[in-house]
């Protein structure tokens, strides 16, 4: 079965959508091992969006409508379904730290320790207020205030404390983007931050691990 991913990009100046297949670089590869085959993209001109935000429904609609039905001829593939692509200056972001005892008795911290402190790492209510979370990931762990770790799985120690990212955008441009896309027939399988669908999409893992960075200006 072919692996479909389809993508929507609502900008202030035009309306991008793509559509790919993801394929493996070996037969045996794993998360991070696949390569993209493009199938079908599409562009029209915006209408309807102002600074990110679709205050313009009945303008912006048909727009979306007329770039899913170009990603759709181009690829022969329907576009009823995509992630959506959010940008726009009402992205942010907050970082928190948290803390956990160790519960083996051993010390030795097990993945249950892990799930306990990102859970509790979350910043204070008033900060997420009228802004909706979009992907969170843990920049780093120390054990005992110390070892500073990306994985602390099977170190011993007697606390674990983790520092945590949100990625967030503010409810209201958010919501009025998704919902001209469903008012265009799209169901959104996701939203995703335009900055990391890009790094993502153009790093490859071993360069992001070594420092590589991908600047959108």
């Amino acid at each position: 079965m072919r692996n479909i991913v389809k993508a929507l990009d609502i900008g202030t100046q035009s309306i991008k959508a793509v559509v790919a297949e993801v394929l493996p670089l070996r037969p045996s590869g794993g998360p991070g091992d696949e390569a993209l085959k493009i199938l079908g993209v599409s562009m029209v001109l915006t209408e309807g969006v102002r600074r990110g935000a679709g205050g313009r429904p009945e303008s912006l609609v048909p727009k979306i409508k007329e770039a899913m039905r170009e990603a759709e001829r181009s690829s022969g593939i329907p576009f009823k379904n995509a992630y959506l692509a959010f940008g726009s200056s009402a992205l942010g972001f907050q970082k928190a730290r948290a803390r956990v005892s160790v519960s083996t008795g051993s010390g030795e911290i097990a993945s249950y320790d892990v799930e306990r402190v990102l859970k509790q790492a979350r910043p204070a209510r008033q900060t997420f207020l009228n802004r909706e979370i979009l992907e969170s990931y843990p920049l780093n762990f120390s054990v005992d205030s110390e070892l500073n770790l990306k994985d602390p799985i099977g170190i011993r120690g007697e606390s674990l404390e983790a520092e945590v990212l949100f990625i967030t955008a503010l409810e209201k441009p958010l919501a009025q983007l998704v919902g001209a896309a469903e008012e265009a027939g799209l169901a959104i399988d996701d939203v995703r931050p335009s900055p990391l669908a890009s790094a993502r999409s153009l790093l490859p893992r071993k360069l992001a691990e070594v420092g590589a960075l991908a600047l959108d200006i």
